[in-house]
């Protein structure tokens, strides 16, 4: 009934916000399609100039499919190899955004195995931490007198 097997999971940050992604890179093409978590739900986007898939190293451009989608209007490089002490694939991405500024931030990558995913799971986990810790801050200067335990 569920067939949906990913060649990679990924997650990518920026200095605000951060998502998870899976990406099928079996196309003929060098081309795959990436599913990516978003608060609204599923966005989809496809992904180009693919190479290095299973090697060390690893390039793609993603582009996403509908404009509500399209945080920056065009392409997103993504250029990454992999950490042998980690087995994650880690590098950079980056994109011009809606003022046409050049932004970026880091992004990781695995095979589906328990392992790696474990690997994954700390550095969102890491991530949701720091992302809290900055909402309860904020609840804390709002209202400086409220304990929050």
């Amino acid at each position: 009934m569920n067939n949906f097997c990913p060649d990679y999971v990924g997650l990518w940050k920026s200095e605000t916000n951060f998502r998870l992604f899976c990406m099928i890179t079996k196309n003929e093409d060098g081309t795959g399609k990436i599913f990516e978590r978003s608060k609204g739900g599923i966005l989809t986007a496809k992904a180009t100039e693919l190479s290095g898939v299973g090697s060390e190293k690893i390039f793609f451009i993603k582009e996403y499919d509908s404009p509500n989608g399209d945080l920056f209007r065009g392409p997103i490089k993504y250029e990454g190899k992999r950490n042998r002490k980690s087995g994650l694939i880690e590098g950079d991405w980056e994109a011009l955004n809606i003022e046409k500024k050049l932004v970026g931030g880091k992004f990781y990558l695995v095979e589906p195995c328990e392992e790696t995913i474990g690997k994954l799971g700390k550095i969102l986990l890491e991530l949701e931490y720091r992302k809290l810790f900055k909402d309860i801050s904020e609840l804390q200067k709002e209202s400086p007198y409220v304990l929050i335990i």
